[in-house]
């Protein structure tokens, strides 16, 4: 009985691990890419990355789609939507 319980405890002590390691690497990676696009511009040389709260955004895979497949030139006129559209 006490060796499943030993088992269970490190079973879980495994996936507790796992689930920080993963939190850690997420954390990590966005980090470095924050860091990366700071450090790659002259103009943020003087951002302080703990100080800044800089804005990311990241795009859809469909509205990706439907800007990068667009061949029509655009005009300098503002969108407006029909009245049908909406």
């Amino acid at each position: 009985m006490t060796v499943l319980i030993l088992l269970n405890l490190v079973l879980l002590a495994l996936l507790l691990g796992r689930a920080v390691i993963c939190d850690f690497i997420t954390w990590f990676q966005n980090w470095s890419q924050a860091r990366a696009l700071a450090h790659s511009h002259p103009e943020m040389n003087d951002v302080n990355l703990e100080l800044e709260n800089l804005l990311f955004f990241e795009i859809d895979d469909a509205l990706a789609a439907s800007i990068l497949s667009n061949e029509q030139p655009g005009s300098d006129q503002p969108f407006l939507l029909s009245e049908q559209e909406n």
